[in-house]
């Protein structure tokens, strides 16, 4: 009974994981398709995934649009992407379409576009999720409370709802750490928190405790030594013209701290943490079981992610190929000779591959060990 259970859940997981991923692939490429087909670059095909064709469709201007086999990514094919393949003809016989033929500022906004597609991605999701279903965030009800902290000492029970600090009005978890965070020292805080549907006047001190963030930065904090409750949320209704700029603000904070942990990871300030697609399997099945809410937040997180990862100045990733085109303009159209290409073009996918070997060793670590 219990390995049909874990089947199942492992097969729902697989198949999220496919579902999640492929949308984000497909709009990642149709980035590249579209600005590639707005500067008059010839497209081939259309796929997503890699290896073999499952199915597709050839459409009446020749692009082939399919689904193969492999759902670890896609591409969009474009007609001379490398001057190689034209490389026997007369300069004056290539075609205008092809991709190496446009100018250098075309070119870059057509490799751009795949990562602008997943920003933008996120930025229209969190806009419309926010309309329809309104903005969630964790309640003041208390998760755990800490030993020998200050909210034991003054009687803060697990489940208890925290009302007010100081006669303020706290609503959601937020609010409730601003006013704790912004409290003076050796000052006492009147709490008032719901407990059995009786409010109840509590005093206690807020306590200055160092803590070690979700970057793994040392930190000074004001705390009582509650925790959240995860099971709890409330939801704030808000207009089209508030999503749109709360769905901007959280767009660019998830892109900063993703980009700071990168550079905490790089420097050896942080321990190397990155998930596989088993981590994201396993990722896509519990935000799917979440309900839309998490599932589109969980989307909106990897869309980021996709969009910070090919931007990174690696060759063979969309940030290498930007690289290459400013490194064109700065040398006055000479850009780098073909030898260095290639060997810079291997170091890339070194490390790419590295980057997938240790991405699948801390999945089997995890799950495993």
């Amino acid at each position: 009974m219990l390995e049909t259970i874990l089947e199942s859940q492992a097969l729902y997981s697989a198949v999220m994981f496919i579902l999640v991923l492929s949308i984000l692939v497909f709009v990642h490429e149709l980035g590249h398709y579209l600005a590639a087909k707005s500067v008059g670059v010839k497209v081939r095909s259309f796929s997503i995934g890699f290896g073999k064709e499952l199915f597709g469709f050839t459409r009446k201007n020749g692009e082939r649009w399919k689904v193969s086999l492999i759902p670890l990514g896609g591409y969009v094919d474009l007609y001379a992407m490398d001057e190689d393949e034209v490389k026997d003809m007369d300069p004056k016989e290539v075609p205008e379409d092809a991709f190496f033929k446009k100018n250098v500022f075309a070119r870059i906004w057509v490799v751009f576009a795949g990562p602008f597609a997943n920003f933008l991605f996120a930025i229209v999701a969190l806009t419309a999720l926010f309309s329809f279903v309104g903005i969630k965030e964790p309640s003041t009800i208390v998760g755990s409370v800490m030993k020998d902290m200050p909210a034991e000492k003054a009687g803060i029970e697990s489940g208890d709802k925290i009302l007010s600090v100081d006669g303020v009005e706290v609503k959601t978890w937020g609010d409730l750490v601003e006013q704790i965070s912004g409290s003076q020292s050796d000052k006492d805080l009147a709490v008032k928190v719901l407990r059995d549907k009786q409010e109840i006047d509590l005093i206690l001190q807020a306590e200055e405790t160092e803590i070690e963030n979700i970057l793994e930065e040392k930190i000074k904090k004001r705390l009582i030594g509650v925790t959240l409750s995860a099971e709890y949320a409330e939801t704030k209704e808000v207009g089209f013209v508030e999503a749109v700029e709360t769905s901007f603000v959280h767009t660019y904070n998830m892109t900063a701290l993703i980009l700071k942990s990168v550079k905490r990871m790089v420097t050896g300030e942080m321990k190397a943490d990155v998930g596989g697609p088993l981590t994201i399997a396993e990722q896509s099945g519990k935000a799917a079981q979440g309900g839309v809410y998490a599932l589109i937040m969980f989307m909106v997180m990897i869309s980021i992610n996709l969009g910070i990862l090919n931007l990174l100045p690696v060759p063979m990733l969309d940030g290498g190929h930007i690289l290459y085109c400013l490194i064109e303009i700065f040398t006055f159209g000479r850009g780098l000779h073909d030898k260095i290409k290639l060997a810079a073009n291997y170091v890339g996918l070194s490390l790419l591959l590295m980057l997938m070997v240790f991405a699948f060793y801390k999945d089997i670590s995890r799950i495993f060990f």
